[in-house]
């Protein structure tokens, strides 16, 4: 199982980061584990510039100087997870602009979307390995760690879903735990995250 864990907050203090850490080490009882850690809030992503949103438009186009690279880079971490882990905490009712940043490098017209006749179509939807002849949607599954102190965590977690579906993931769970004021993260929050843990594993397919 290939997991690629995203952070987005910015303190070594991370309610959010520490509660994805928790279910990550959870993890370490399933078969041919591999982690991968992209912490955008200590290391983010550049802001979209105007010629990237030119080469993104049109991927004729030349790219020498290689402004495409990390958008390149992280659409590769995507395909390559089975299973994605977001954890984020919610500054003055929003994301982190480090986290939005993220995400504008990853949404990219023929990498993880196309349009259609229809509409648009999402193409992270490959089947990971294990899944295919399970009785159920089988595509990519995301985790989404929401943390805050006093605002409620509903609209951030639903706009990460719409992000997610536009690229084809719409199998979302969230772990949303609010009034983390406290230095320690409560025991309902941890318990919640481990039960989630405990559903995961369960449905989770041995590999041949």
């Amino acid at each position: 199982m290939r997991v690629l864990a995203v952070t987005a907050s910015v303190s070594d203090c991370s309610r959010s980061k520490s509660l994805l850490l928790r279910f990550v080490e959870g993890l370490r009882t399933a078969e041919n584990l591999e982690v991968k850690i992209r912490d955008v809030g200590k290391t983010p992503p550049p802001h979209l510039t105007e010629l990237q949103l030119k080469l993104f438009a049109d991927s004729t186009l030349p790219d020498p100087e290689g402004v495409c690279s990390i958008s390149n880079e992280l659409i590769e971490e995507l395909r390559w997870a089975d299973v994605i882990l977001i954890s984020t905490p919610i500054y003055n009712w929003a994301i982190p602009s480090t986290l939005k940043c993220w995400i504008d490098q990853v949404v990219r017209l023929n990498h993880t979307f196309i349009t259609t006749p229809t509409g648009i179509d999402g193409l992270l939807q490959e089947v990971p390995k294990g899944w295919e002849n399970r009785n159920y949607n089988t595509k990519k599954r995301v985790i989404l760690f929401v943390s805050s102190g006093l605002t409620p965590a509903e609209h951030i977690t639903r706009y990460l879903r719409s992000v997610l579906k536009f690229i084809g993931i719409t199998r979302v769970q969230s772990v949303d735990c609010v009034h983390l004021m406290q230095d320690n993260i409560p025991e309902e929050a941890k318990q919640l995250c481990d039960e989630t843990l405990v559903t995961f594993l369960k449905n989770q397919p041995k590999e041949d």
